[in-house]
């Protein structure tokens, strides 16, 4: 007489189901590794751009209501300076920071003209000269190094976003606020 043969719930052969375990977790890290954490890692850039942004446009209004063009221009050259203060954000390097006077013809011929040193408006370009009304505004124009979260050095090659940072160059203007004369030299604010 045969035994009976007792299983409780345990086929004898195992099932397909569940096979696919194995490359489901090997297709995760190639997930991760290839698609997600780049996608991270260049997420940081657009985020530090716009801190940079930020700072660079409080600066540019910041010198916009300095007394004189003069002034302005000392207070750009002051401690801190730009590159410090945005060298302070995390992975953003300045190459240089330069700041002009923007004169721009309101009217049909808009003609533009730009001053790099104070004193150096003709007279023309005034706000009582021949070609006013005029709008005049302060740029500020840097240029800098905007880096990702993780940068691979061991290429012999620069590529931006993976072995170099991004190169960038950011702008911000604001109004010159005081087109008043000097009461003791009788000149503009903003030339002198």
């Amino acid at each position: 007489m045969q035994q009976p043969h007792f299983s409780v719930g345990c086929p004898t052969r195992r099932g397909q189901t569940g096979s696919q375990i194995a490359e489901f977790g090997a297709a995760l890290v190639v997930l991760a590794t290839v698609i997600i954490i780049p996608l991270v890692d260049l997420l940081i850039v657009p985020v530090r751009l716009m801190m940079v942004q930020d700072k660079a446009n409080l600066l540019a209004r910041r010198l916009a209501l300095c007394e004189t063009f003069s002034a302005s221009c000392a207070d750009m050259l002051s401690v801190p300076s730009i590159s410090t203060d945005l060298n302070g954000i995390n992975g953003v390097r300045v190459e240089s920071a330069d700041m002009c006077l923007r004169i721009s013809q309101v009217g049909p011929c808009s003609e533009v003209f730009t001053v790099y040193c104070p004193g150096q408006i003709p007279s023309a370009w005034l706000p009582d000269g021949i070609n006013a009304p005029c709008l005049y505004s302060l740029e500020l124009r840097i240029k800098m190094l905007i880096s990702p979260a993780f940068l691979l050095r061991q290429c012999g090659y620069a590529f931006p976003g993976l072995t170099a940072p991004f190169p960038v160059v950011i702008t911000a203007s604001h109004e010159w606020q005081n087109l008043g004369r000097d009461p003791l030299t009788g000149e503009y604010f903003l030339n002198e």
